[in-house]
């Protein structure tokens, strides 16, 4: 139940949202995002915070999912990541594996090797360029985890894959 008062301070946040959302002024998105939690956390304040903390932990991973998605060929700490979210690097590695099923850092390996046997099938680069390309610091640590992901090495990958 929400008393006339507060309705009528919510019923305002929706319509600020809309008319940004119509008129697209620049910042409108980040503006839109911080009333719209605004006005979720105006009617979870009596509610429930648990599901609250949930939907924050959730858009935390998936902000930092989408991150290595796109960085995934920088050099990405869990210090670097946490601050991305101002979350603790240990919350954040819990609460990671938790929503996704798999670690920060095998999300990171997994992206990198996606992308190394896309280069392997269709460049004919070195396997050492491709290991630095992705991310790797050594030929040795692409080697390895390569082969732990895909069960084979990266030059028989590429000898049984390449495009002609």
């Amino acid at each position: 139940q929400i008393h006339h008062a507060d309705f009528s301070q919510l019923l305002a946040l929706v319509h600020i949202i809309r008319n940004e959302l119509e008129q697209q002024r620049p910042g409108y998105l980040p503006l839109c995002n911080h009333l719209a939690e605004s006005l979720l956390l105006f009617l979870l304040r009596e509610g429930n915070f648990d599901l609250l903390h949930i939907q924050r932990g959730e858009k935390d991973c998936q902000i930092v999912h989408s991150y290595i998605e796109r960085h995934f060929a920088e050099q990405i700490s869990l210090d670097s990541l946490s601050a991305l979210i101002s979350l603790n690097k240990f919350h954040l590695s819990h609460i990671f594996k938790e929503y996704y099923g798999y670690s920060i850092n095998n999300h990171l390996q997994s992206c990198r090797i996606r992308e190394a046997t896309r280069l392997l099938r269709e460049t004919k680069l070195s396997t050492t360029e491709i290991g630095r390309m992705v991310g790797f610091n050594t030929p040795c640590h692409f080697n390895t985890v390569f082969r732990e992901h895909m069960k084979t090495t990266p030059a028989a990958y590429r000898k049984a894959n390449q495009k002609a």
